[in-house]
């Protein structure tokens, strides 16, 4: 499952950006202003790293557009 009762609050590591060229997140990453990360709930850095490691490859997370023929239906 993709809940987010299967992600780990302890331990976790966050991506390289050899990851399908996600930016890394464990130290902050994305060029935002120094602290800006440390501000964002644990929940919600778990759910965002789950979603980034699992979700790109996952059907149904993320928007998958529709081909040029059911657009025109």
């Amino acid at each position: 499952g993709g809940s987010c009762e299967s992600l780990s609050l302890k331990g976790s590591t966050g991506l390289t950006g050899s990851d399908s060229g996600v930016l890394e997140l464990s130290d902050g990453g994305g060029g935002g202003p120094p602290g800006e990360w440390d501000a964002v709930p644990g929940i919600v850095k778990q759910c965002i790293k789950h979603l980034e490691a699992t979700g790109l490859r996952t059907l149904g997370i993320f928007r998958v557009s529709p081909s040029k023929k059911r657009v025109r239906q």
